[in-house]
């Protein structure tokens, strides 16, 4: 309040020496108006600033949604030639009209042949480990 006082003693006093007349509330009142609206463009700020950056965020989450939903294409493209004779891997009857389930390796198998969705039941190989590798690499 003294900081405020003095400023406007000496702004009055200009003030004064050029023909206009203040009062000492209207000063304090201008003087604390200017503090609060630094205050509130600096709250402006920062709220922009969390605007943006949700807003990269929200973009990032969108391409790799994007990504993965062009992966998931990309698997299912395959095409695969099922008939009446096609033979499952596993347990060697004929798929017929039932359900099946296609490994990256190309091994076609019952449903109820498959122990795992990420294991081949013919090669044992482990898709997730394999997905691992090629994206390190």
């Amino acid at each position: 309040m003294l900081l405020c006082l003095q400023i406007s003693q000496a702004s009055v006093r200009e003030g004064e020496e050029q023909g206009r007349s203040f009062s000492l509330f209207s000063l304090c009142a201008w003087i604390a108006c200017l503090f609060f609206s630094r205050t509130r463009v600096k709250r402006l700020e920062s709220a922009q600033q969390r605007r943006r950056e949700k807003m990269v965020e929200r973009s990032l989450r969108m391409r790799a949604n994007l990504l993965l939903a062009h992966t998931v294409a990309l698997s299912r493209s395959h095409p695969i030639c099922i008939d009446r004779e096609t033979k499952c891997s596993v347990c060697s009857k004929r798929i017929g009209d039932k359900v099946f389930a296609v490994y990256p390796n190309g091994v076609l198998c019952h449903f109820k042949c498959m122990q795992s969705r990420h294991v081949c039941p013919v090669s044992g190989v482990d898709f997730r480990s394999v997905d691992a590798d090629s994206k390190a690499m």
